[in-house]
């Protein structure tokens, strides 16, 4: 570009000079027909000369710094630097025009370059809250890009994932396959049912592979308890429709009955039968409020608290100190972000549920770079039918509503936490609550 440009600028002091070649002979033959010294004649011609190619080199030397500094102002958009101007030029100068149009070029590419930014940040923040690991692939299939619930299905930062080959992550079937299906696989952060959806992407004129994984567990848990929370509200409502007026109605015949001359045998029969009506209409009544709890649980207010601070008002533990045992490797101080009456209740649920599944119960706690634990372990016989834990209405207890495991599950849910229950190989269970660290 330089040789080209030096060559142009050359003509231009060529074109200057054959320009004014007339002017100059001209100039000459005068000046050596007239009656001077040859000194004069001399010292004029010299000066002469010196003038006609001063002149065509000042014309050079302009026409090379104008060209220099429009090839900089497009070397910087090329670059991608859009912050130089060219300088306002009269309306009259012929560059003005040219100039003006690199300065719009470099306002409206640096427009376009801050737009595609914000575009790309908001892109990044929607990807990395999005509860579906993608994962983009290069034609090598390799990882290019991952978001962080792609580090979450391999249990690590996700950050580590990139230029993972797809068949070092086990997934080079995941890219063969159809471009939809239902899995039942186990990656290292989690096993169950998956839908995997494959596309393609160009980069490039390269062609890379896009793969997204979804967690139809927690789909499929959602819309789970919504048809629950759906049944308990009509339920609820009709079902204390009719048993308000039967409560009502054993109350007044019993009143009748024990102020009328009935005989005692059968005023004894009346009043232990309406006794019993009102007794099991109040326990339905208590019932279909304890189910009620869970299509009416509020969102949670988190406040910061320290283990021990909940664990002193959770009452369940003092009143059986014999027999909940608590870790000494736990005596440590850990603050959680959560609500703290709604934890107590997970805690009381998941406490008395141990007890009554075996003791001695062991609690422990603890927090890693991920996250914050707490364990619960009995020494009962275990879990005969686990996949029915977090059934609503499902109890193996004779006087279980079914109701406790649902409500913690709900209660960790909104704390974007997981509670887990499974067998222990040496006997008994253990129940395992994780919640989010404190940032």
């Amino acid at each position: 570009m330089a040789k080209a440009q030096a060559s142009f600028s050359q003509k231009i002091f060529t074109l200057a000079l054959f320009a004014s070649l007339p002017s100059y002979l001209c100039a000459l033959i005068f000046l050596w027909n007239i009656e001077y010294s040859n000194y004069a004649k001399t010292l004029l011609t010299t000066l002469l000369t010196l003038s006609v190619f001063g002149f065509a080199w000042l014309i050079k030397q302009q026409l090379k710094f104008q060209f220099q500094t429009l090839s900089n102002l497009v070397e910087a958009v090329r670059g991608g630097d859009y912050t130089l101007r060219g300088k306002q030029r009269s309306v009259d100068d012929p560059l003005a025009e040219l100039t003006g149009q690199i300065n719009l070029l470099s306002s409206s590419l640096s427009d376009q370059r801050i737009a595609s930014e914000e575009a790309y940040r908001l892109l990044d923040k929607t990807i990395a809250h999005i509860n579906v690991a993608i994962f983009a692939f290069d034609a090598n299939q390799k990882v290019k890009l991952v978001n962080p619930a792609a580090g979450r299905l391999f249990a690590c930062e996700f950050q580590q994932l990139f230029g993972q080959s797809a068949a070092n992550l086990s997934l080079i079937d995941f890219l063969s396959g159809e471009q939809s299906q239902l899995i039942e696989h186990a990656f290292p952060g989690g096993s169950g049912r998956w839908q995997v959806r494959l596309d393609s992407y160009q980069d490039k004129g390269i062609q890379g592979k896009l793969l997204f994984i979804t967690d139809l567990k927690t789909v499929l848990r959602e819309e789970e308890l919504k048809a629950w929370k759906n049944l308990i509200k009509v339920i609820s409502h009709e079902v204390n429709n009719s048993l308000y007026p039967i409560h009502s109605i054993s109350q007044t015949l019993n009143k009748i009955v024990t102020s009328s001359a009935l005989e005692e045998d059968y005023q004894n029969d009346i009043t232990e039968g309406l006794a019993v009506i009102g007794e099991r209409a109040n326990n339905l009544t208590d019932f279909i409020k304890r189910y009620a709890k869970v299509a009416k649980l509020p969102e949670p207010n988190k406040q910061i608290f320290t283990m021990e601070r909940l664990l002193a008002h959770t009452a369940i533990i003092p009143a059986n100190v014999n027999d909940i045992i608590i870790d000494d490797a736990s005596y440590q101080l850990m603050e959680l972000y959560a609500d703290q009456s709604m934890m107590e209740q997970v805690l009381i649920n998941l406490l008395k549920n141990a007890l009554e599944a075996g003791a001695p119960v062991v609690l422990s706690w603890g927090e890693d770079d991920k996250c914050q634990w707490v364990h619960i372990v009995d020494h009962g016989t275990g879990i005969k039918n686990p996949a029915n834990l977090f059934v609503p209405f499902y109890s193996t207890k004779n006087t279980g509503s079914g109701i406790g495991l649902v409500l913690c599950q709900q209660i960790l849910d909104k704390h974007n936490g997981v509670i887990t229950i499974e067998n222990r190989a040496e006997g008994g269970c253990l129940a395992s609550i994780k919640l989010p660290k404190i940032v």
